[in-house]
């Protein structure tokens, strides 16, 4: 059971094992039709497959990916449902396309919770490309030692309970805000080239960003029975010049 908790979060989570990743949006999750790319593994059944699409956090410098999550089992249970013990990984791309910065150059990625007569543990396999180095220095072997600490980390957490101590994305929904942040940091970017002040562009150019797209969500859902008069057309490029915000304006304190 833990095992499974620990994959689900893995699968529905992959930002917190890349920077350069935003999140993954899931195209399709489904036990029955389960696509004939996704591997077969001897002795296991194939449980569940989710396709999702893994999104860059910078958009013009990497490409998005999808990518087959598949379940496995290798008992065969009558009367429950059967224990998930094999996760394997597999991007979706054609054979003259090149994978993401982002992700490991692999065909496959696997995570299996293998149980023995002495003891139980955690063990990755990967079905690397060709001429991909896999010493302990290469960046491959360093990739999978970060997964499997990251799984061993979220099996001890639902081992021990673990609960988050704070809920986030209470107000403005997560996905909502990265793709309106990414579009606003595009156009704004140039600011930090022109900035005026003393203190320091980088940190407050892109932070400004994100407070003005946090307010413009939150103004958008908490003022919609109260559009403002003003507003009357909608630019297609532009739709936030639309959206209900504060009939009297607002006031920053700093």
């Amino acid at each position: 059971m833990q095992f499974e908790t620990a994959i689900s979060q893995l699968v529905h989570h992959p930002e917190y094992n890349s920077t350069l990743i935003l999140r993954s949006d899931i195209l399709r999750d489904s036990t029955e039709n389960i696509p004939a790319k996704t591997p077969p593994l001897h002795g296991f059944t194939k449980l569940r497959c989710i396709h999702r699409k893994l999104l860059p956090r910078r958009p013009g410098r990497d490409e998005s990916l999808e990518q087959y999550c598949t379940f496995y089992s290798s008992e065969a249970s009558e009367t429950g449902p059967s224990l998930i013990d094999a996760l394997i990984l597999t991007p979706v791309v054609s054979p003259e396309s090149k994978l993401p910065y982002y992700h490991p150059s692999v065909y496959h990625i696997a995570f299996r919770y293998i149980i023995s007569a002495s003891s139980s543990f955690l063990r990755i396999e990967v079905l690397p490309l060709p001429d991909i180095p896999t010493d302990p220095t290469s960046r491959l072997y360093r990739t999978c030692l970060a997964l499997l600490e990251t799984l061993h980390r979220y099996g001890w957490g639902a081992l021990t309970n673990y609960k988050k101590r704070v809920v986030h994305d209470c107000l403005v929904p997560r996905e909502e805000y990265q793709d309106l942040y990414l579009v606003m940091r595009e156009r704004y970017k140039h600011l930090v080239a022109t900035w005026k002040e003393v203190t320091d562009p980088l940190k407050h150019v892109f932070e400004d960003i994100g407070v003005a797209t946090f307010l413009m969500l939150y103004w958008k859902s908490a003022y919609q029975h109260h559009p403002s008069p003003e507003i009357v057309t909608s630019d297609p490029n532009q739709p936030w010049t639309a959206w209900p915000r504060p009939p009297a304006g607002f006031l920053d304190f700093g």
